[in-house]
This record gives structure tokens, C-alpha cells and sequence, in this order.
């Protein structure tokens, strides 16, 4: 299993397209501007991996998938997956 944490909600439908789940909602201290950020830790088999691919430009997702996003936000804020 391994994780990683993304403010980025376009990454965020990518990761959760992938077959990763929210696990956690948290705050986020970013870099270099030090703005506290939404963030939210996915956990999958291969969420690192995904997150990779990401970042050297595969497909992006529609926003169309937002709606899966927010759904599966609230199922995590739900189970006390916040800080």
C-alpha cells in the first residue's frame, strides 16, 4: 500500500480514477508562499506511482468527475478522516 497527499483537486480526480481512495482531509502548509492548503491523502496500490504519472502529464481528468471527488471527500470527513 502506498500514499500521497495532494492539494491539487484535477490530481486529486486522477488519483481517485485510478483506483485510490481518500483516506484523510487534512491542512497543508505549502511552499514557498506558507498558505495553509486543503489536502487530502489517497492510499492505493500504486497511488506513488499514479502520483508520477500525474506529474509527467498523463491524461488529465474531465470535471465531470468532480462530483466522485466531493463524494468521496465526505465519506472520508465522515469516517473522522480529518485534522
Amino acid at each position: 500500500m502506498s500514499y500521497v497527499t495532494t492539494c491539487s483537486l484535477m490530481e486529486s480526480m486522477y488519483l481517485l480514477r485510478h483506483g485510490n481512495r481518500v483516506v484523510k482531509v487534512q491542512t497543508e502548509c505549502t511552499w514557498p508562499y506558507g498558505h495553509d492548503e486543503c489536502a487530502f491523502l489517497f492510499e492505493g496500490e500504486t497511488a506513488e506511482a499514479d502520483h508520477d504519472s500525474y506529474l509527467r502529464g498523463a491524461i488529465l481528468p474531465l470535471p465531470a468527475y468532480l462530483p466522485d471527488l466531493f463524494s468521496a471527500i465526505t465519506e472520508a470527513l465522515g469516517k473522522g478522516g480529518a485534522t
